[in-house]
């Protein structure tokens, strides 16, 4: 994770993965780094991973999933997962920006 070249990092993360299949931090990071780099179908399946076996760990991912379902032109999904968020995290200030603009 705390590698600045994603072609050094995916690597690593994948093989963290290989070893814990459940590895929140390595389903993050992943999220993360395909979001940036622009693949979006990969970075929509780490956080949405994220969201459904840690749903509780923290707030952010939910608006990293909502703007990828946004980058898939998908502003339903953006919407429904921000409040899911919110439910989770009541008046969490990041998801209650990232709320206001998908409605």
């Amino acid at each position: 994770m705390k590698l600045s070249n994603s072609t050094e990092a995916e690597p690593v993360l994948l093989r963290g993965i290989s070893k814990d299949p459940y590895s929140y931090a390595c389903h993050l990071a992943l999220g993360e780094l395909y979001r940036a780099t622009g693949r979006t179908a990969l970075a929509r399946q780490n956080f949405e991973f994220v969201v459904r076996f840690y749903p509780d760990y923290d707030p952010a991912v939910f608006a990293a999933l909502a703007g990828v379902y946004n980058d898939l032109a998908d502003s339903r999904a953006a919407s429904s997962i921000l409040r899911k968020g919110l439910r989770l995290f009541p008046a969490n200030p990041e998801l209650e920006k990232a709320i206001a603009l998908y409605q």
